[in-house]
């Protein structure tokens, strides 16, 4: 794919490995099932490392993903990475009080680079722009 990402030049490529989550995607008994797509953890580094040269590559594997995203599912409620039911919908109760009630690894947020400073632009970002104006 390098040579498809060259010529793209996205600011960020962001390369999740897939993630099951009980309940949610790890079953014919769930809306989705994700188990056909599984990879292990040396194919998912050999595929890191064959597009580690492109500046834009940024790698989230299982164990920096697992815990440290914050998703709500189509009833609006936060879903547990510890297996617990999910949050009451934030379409019923305030967000801090569904937040109370799963976990959500903030060390693992911060080291997978959560805090990200949107409002930077990076050149690429400007050309695209620029070939965009209407």
């Amino acid at each position: 794919m390098n040579e498809l990402i060259r010529r793209l030049q996205p600011f960020r490529w962001k390369c999740f490995q897939v993630l099951l989550v009980a309940g949610e995607n790890d079953s014919t008994r769930t809306l989705r099932d994700a188990r056909k797509f599984l990879i292990t953890n040396g194919e998912y580094q050999e595929f890191c490392n064959r597009h580690s040269q492109q500046k834009c590559f940024v790698a989230e594997p299982n164990r920096l993903m697992a815990k440290s995203y914050l998703i709500l599912d189509e009833d609006m409620r936060f879903l547990d990475r510890d297996g617990r039911q999910p949050s009451a919908s934030i379409l019923d109760v305030d967000v801090e009080k569904a937040l109370a009630s799963v976990f959500w690894d903030e060390r693992a947020f911060e080291a997978r680079g959560g805090l990200y400073d949107w409002s930077r632009e990076s050149e690429s970002c400007v050309v695209a722009r620029e070939k965009l104006d209407w």
